[in-house]
């Protein structure tokens, strides 16, 4: 009698475990949208316009200071424009000039980078708060890649 008892506290302690056990599961968090992921403002550290890497902000010899600013924004959950501010400043005096993309249609790629193309051929490629865009032309001399960092 002892032994049938001691046999049904272990099964009931087993199957009460097992329940336990298969209720603790965890439903993955869903991903952010990547339009989410990546709407901010960043600021520019270098462009390339052709072969040539210019360093921001750049002071030419006149004294004028130009930076360039990058802000995405939000059109859905997964896509997305671009706006490219170009200023120049010298003594207190700035101008600039502004370019916006097409809509980019956002993926992740196989490396996690949230990527994308837009209908001119404009593209954006974003990881760990940096974001790439690189225009291209038909004269590679005039092709620019911008290199910016999400501004706090």
């Amino acid at each position: 009698m002892k032994l049938k008892n001691t046999l049904l506290i272990v099964t009931v302690v087993f199957l009460n475990l097992s329940l336990l056990t298969s209720c603790s599961t965890t439903d993955p968090e869903p991903e952010v949208p990547f339009a989410d992921q990546i709407m901010g403002e960043y600021v520019a550290d270098s462009y390339t316009s052709g072969s040539k890497l210019i360093n921001l902000p750049a002071v030419n010899s006149d004294g004028v200071i130009a930076t360039l600013r990058v802000i995405l924004n939000k059109i859905s959950d997964n896509e997305a424009n671009f706006v490219i501010v170009f200023k120049q400043s010298k003594s207190g005096v700035e101008n600039s000039t502004q370019s916006k993309s097409d809509i980019i249609k956002l993926s992740k790629n196989s490396s996690g980078a949230i990527v994308g193309t837009e209908s001119h051929g404009y593209s954006l490629s974003y990881m760990n708060d940096k974001v790439v865009l690189n225009i291209p032309n038909a004269d590679p001399n005039l092709a620019l890649v911008i290199n910016a960092s999400r501004s706090n």
